[in-house]
């Protein structure tokens, strides 16, 4: 070393990345996570909604899972919480976008969540319609990703869909677009919990199928269907049809049907790149997309259906967290944080 010279030690500190609390409120639970800028998944929790119990007491059910990831992120270094992306089963008026105006499986109309938290937290929260953050979550880390126009649609007791436009989550004037599971198929069909008749939702929902497979034993005899013990599900429906049972089968055949009529229409309307299914009537497989396909083929327009990709969303039960954080990225640098 020469003369003179001081020997320097260079501290290196750990770059921090920027974190968002994730929250997806369902009506029987609520699911939360801590996820960095990069998608990764830090931390999951999940408690009952309790939403019997009243508004007040699922807004602390709420309150108390932010706290925990605070604490849980300043304790573990993982880095500065941004805010909070909050999915709720409702709907949000764009005018309003604090207000749940109405989510019926909470019991809530006009209920102002969104601007609660934000003063009891003091961190900036967004807040979406659940359908609207999946299509997020897909576009931002799920087989979306690299499309810039997509509808993601959520099949299980009802029709849920969210639409991304041009790169950007399509909301409508008042937030009530993607609405597909109201499209009125059937004008004489069956009843729908919207007070419509033959919506696709009343037409390709898992009690809709299960009604029809019910239908159909009381006329007639399947091998599969009929040998269901306990309470008959729309799985088993699925399961008897890859297993070549022929009333499964035409139950599905027409299923597809109803679901290729309804997406043919918003392929026409949108013309959109890429349509994923998620939800639990999309884990049937290609026993439902196969006949699924050849139906959208028969009611959309070529132009509509020859760069059109139909398939399975990949994230699951989780596109809902990932699309809450990608709002909160995506919407803190859009006001100007770097």
């Amino acid at each position: 070393m020469a003369v003179g010279s001081e020997s320097k030690e260079v501290l290196l500190l750990p770059i921090q990345k920027k974190i968002a609390i994730a929250i997806d409120l369902g009506g029987t639970a609520i699911k939360g996570a801590l996820i960095n800028e990069e998608g990764t998944i830090l931390s999951q929790k999940s408690c009952p909604t309790e939403a019997e119990a009243g508004y007040e007491k699922v807004k602390q059910n709420i309150l108390e899972m932010i706290e925990s990831f605070r604490e849980e992120s300043q304790s573990k270094k993982y880095g500065e919480v941004k805010g909070i992306g909050l999915g709720v089963p409702g709907t949000i008026d764009s005018a309003t976008p604090q207000i749940v105006t109405f989510a019926p499986n909470l019991h809530w109309k006009n209920v102002p969540i969104g601007s609660d938290l934000e003063k009891l937290t003091q961190l900036p929260l967004f807040m979406e319609n659940d359908a609207n953050l999946a299509a997020c979550g897909e576009h931002w880390k799920g087989a979306g990703q690299g499309s810039t126009s997509l509808a993601v649609l959520t099949l299980g007791t009802g029709v849920g869909c969210g639409l991304i436009l041009e790169n950007q989550l399509y909301r409508g004037v008042k937030g009530g677009a993607g609405e597909v599971g109201h499209l009125v198929l059937i004008p004489d069909g069956p009843r729908c919990n919207c007070g419509l008749r033959g919506c696709l939702e009343a037409l390709v929902g898992a009690p809709a199928i299960v009604a029809m497979a019910e239908k159909h034993l009381a006329i007639d005899k399947s091998d599969l269907l009929g040998q269901v013990e306990g309470s008959l599900e729309a799985r088993h429906i699925f399961d008897a049809a890859r297993e070549k049972d022929p009333m499964a089968q035409a139950i599905v055949q027409q299923v597809a049907g109803y679901l290729g009529w309804g997406i043919a229409l918003l392929l026409n309307t949108l013309n959109l790149e890429r349509i994923l299914l998620g939800g639990g009537i999309a884990k049937a497989g290609e026993v439902l997309f196969n006949p699924l396909r050849e139906a959208i083929k028969q009611r959309a327009l070529p132009v509509a259906i020859e760069s059109a990709i139909i398939e399975e969303a990949t994230l699951g039960n989780k596109a809902g967290i990932m699309g809450a954080a990608s709002q909160v990225f995506y919407r803190t640098k859009k006001v100007g944080d770097q």
